[in-house]
């Protein structure tokens, strides 16, 4: 769900090690690009090279613009919001990412994208708030979203995840 405060649009771009992000200061609870995450992002930077990458809850697509910039051999964004992809197609647009055979972005709640998708994928990238994450896995059932993400076959290097 996007919490949505306003329509002011103030909207900036900026840099974080040398990336762009569209930020919106105005509209929504958030500005789009969480600074805690910073660390983990690199990692996905420094781990991505030749390496297929999933990026799940994608939200404005700040790991998608890393992994890529990562020379990432693929990249597939998820996220239940059209809102939400656009900003990521954005986001990766403002960085010269626009290969569309390479970057993928699809609407879909997660569990229904993981129990259908045949793709592999080297890295995994879960960003999302716990509650919601269970929430999505039914009845807060650990059980539910451990039983999904085993058998995902496709994670064959790092899963990263960031449960806030």
């Amino acid at each position: 769900m996007i919490l949505k405060l306003g329509n002011k649009k103030l909207e900036f771009i900026v840099k974080e090690n040398s990336l762009r992000f569209l930020v919106n200061l105005s509209d929504y609870i958030d500005t789009g690009l969480f600074f805690d995450h910073r660390p983990l992002r690199k990692k996905v930077q420094q781990t991505a090279e030749k390496k297929s990458v999933l990026n799940l809850f994608c939200y404005t697509g700040a790991f998608s613009v890393y992994a890529a910039s990562g020379k990432a051999k693929s990249v597939t964004s998820v996220d239940l919001s059209k809102k939400y992809l656009d900003w990521a197609k954005n986001n990766l647009k403002l960085n010269g990412y626009s290969d569309e055979a390479k970057y993928q972005f699809v609407a879909s709640d997660v569990k229904t994208f993981l129990e259908n998708d045949k793709n592999q994928y080297d890295i995994i990238v879960l960003e999302h708030n716990e509650r919601r994450l269970l929430d999505v896995f039914e009845q807060k059932n650990k059980n539910s979203f451990r039983r999904c993400f085993v058998n995902v076959r496709h994670c064959f290097g790092y899963c990263y995840n960031f449960l806030g």
